[in-house]
C-alpha cells in the first residue's frame, strides 16, 4: 500500500472517531453539562480549600518565627547610646524565656493544627 493511502485511510478513521465524539457529547448534551458543571464546582472548592489552608499555615509561620526571633534574642544590657540597637535584647535569661514562651504558647494556641502550631 503507497504512503499516501495509508495517510487517507489514517485521516479518515481520526475523523470518524472525532464524529462519534461528537455524536455522543450531542446525544447527551444535559449529562455531559451535568458533569462538566460538577466538576467545575468540584474544582472551585479544592481550589478554595488549599488556599485557605496555605493561608492559615503561612499566618501559623509567622507566628512561630516571631517566637523564634525572642528565643534568638541577645541577653545583656542595653547598646551604648551612639551604637545600632542589633535586634531584640533581653537583660536576663529568664526574661528572655518568659518572652518567648509567651509567644511559642500564642502560635500553638491560635494554630494548633498547623505543623507551626
Amino acid at each position: 500500500m503507497k504512503r499516501t493511502e495509508r495517510q487517507h485511510l489514517k485521516e479518515h478513521e481520526l475523523e470518524a472517531l472525532a464524529r462519534q465524539a461528537r455524536e455522543m457529547v450531542g446525544a447527551r448534551r444535559r449529562e455531559t453539562t451535568l458533569i462538566v458543571t460538577v466538576l467545575v464546582i468540584v474544582g472551585a472548592i479544592l481550589g478554595g480549600y488549599l488556599l485557605w489552608r496555605e493561608r492559615v499555615s503561612s499566618k501559623a509561620h509567622d507566628l512561630l518565627a516571631q517566637a523564634v526571633a525572642v528565643h534568638d534574642a541577645r541577653v545583656g544590657p542595653p547598646p551604648a547610646p551612639g551604637q545600632p540597637a542589633g535586634g531584640l535584647y533581653f537583660p536576663t535569661e529568664r526574661e528572655r524565656a518568659q518572652a518567648a514562651l509567651t509567644k511559642f504558647k500564642v502560635a500553638a494556641d491560635a494554630y494548633p493544627s498547623t505543623d507551626a502550631g
